[in-house]
Formats: structure tokens, C-alpha cells, sequence
């Protein structure tokens, strides 16, 4: 039997500096490989599958590691410069640095 998830995978935190978004993204046992990670409008898109392999002819006491497909769709809080956002992943962690788009940078205004 399929258990209901316990709350929303994967775990992300979102900052932001002058320049970027960062986005963090918690994807244990995951490889590159498994991720699909694209942008739209100004929103990213997280996806992919986790794949937790399966015991025979045990039983199991406790099962809160879900395994499957998954996505996540977040809206960006500001406009983003999707050509030049890039993508790492170490240690279970997902990191996108996303740049904002020029526009959307706050810019001194000089008094005459």
C-alpha cells in the first residue's frame, strides 16, 4: 500500500541578495541525473524521481521513506534572468543561483 506523504518534498529555502535568488533545495540520494529542473514565465520547476529499492520478503516495522515521482513549482518573488540561472548538486543539496533580471535590480538614482 502507497503511504500519504507527511509534507512537501523537497524541502526548499529561498534567498535573495542584490543581484540573485538562491535556491536551496534538500534531494538526499538523488544524482544529477535523476532531476529535471527547468523555468517558465518566472517560476522554476523541480522534478524528477527518487527510487528507493525494494526488499523482498521483509517486513517492514516503519516506512516514511517515499519513494517515486515527484515536482515542485515555485513562483519567483521577483522577475529572473532564466538564460543565466545555474545548477549544482552536492552533498543532497540542490543549489540554483538564480540572477534577477536587470529590471527587476534596485538602481541608484543620482540628484542633480
Amino acid at each position: 500500500t502507497r503511504l500519504q506523504r507527511s509534507g512537501v518534498f523537497p524541502a526548499i529555502n529561498l534567498t535573495q541578495d542584490i543581484n540573485n535568488f538562491y535556491l536551496r533545495a534538500e534531494l538526499p540520494g538523488l544524482k544529477a541525473d535523476d532531476l529535471s529542473i527547468s523555468s517558465e514565465d518566472n517560476s522554476i520547476v523541480i522534478s524528477g524521481e527518487r527510487r528507493i529499492e525494494a526488499r523482498e520478503g521483509v517486513k517492514y516495522h516503519r516506512s516514511e521513506r517515499d519513494a517515486g515521482k515527484f515536482s515542485r513549482a515555485l513562483n519567483m518573488p521577483g522577475e529572473i534572468d532564466a538564460e543565466k540561472i545555474e545548477a549544482s548538486l552536492k552533498d543532497g543539496i540542490l543549489t540554483l543561483v538564480i540572477p534577477k533580471a536587470e529590471k527587476a535590480k534596485p538602481r541608484q538614482i543620482m540628484v542633480n
